[in-house]
């Protein structure tokens, strides 16, 4: 903060705590192939490829980590979604 004399001050760092369920989705971009890894092995985790428009290409469900095979597919750009218990998140991939 700065003041109107001049002087100026720092205000503390504080870590803010957020969701740790992240998916890992490797590799990006993809050829034949896609892993997921969850941080909790306990939640049934459910993944859903699309294409662009928005067409549902393929479905699976794993507890902790799981792969989707996508040699058949043509290049492109693809989202999956990944949901973990009441957590869902989106990823944007691409085909080569």
């Amino acid at each position: 903060m700065v003041e109107k004399t001049g002087d100026f001050s720092f205000s503390p760092i504080r870590k803010v705590a957020g969701k740790s369920e992240t998916a890992v989705v490797t590799p990006n971009p993809f050829s034949d192939r896609i892993s997921i890894s969850t941080p909790n092995a306990e939640i049934e985790t459910g993944v859903e490829l699309f294409d662009t428009r928005g067409q549902l290409i393929s479905t699976t469900t794993f507890a902790n980590t799981g792969t989707l095979e996508t040699a058949d597919l043509p290049m492109g750009i693809y989202f999956v979604k990944i949901r973990m218990g009441q957590t869902i998140e989106t990823r944007k991939l691409v085909k080569n």
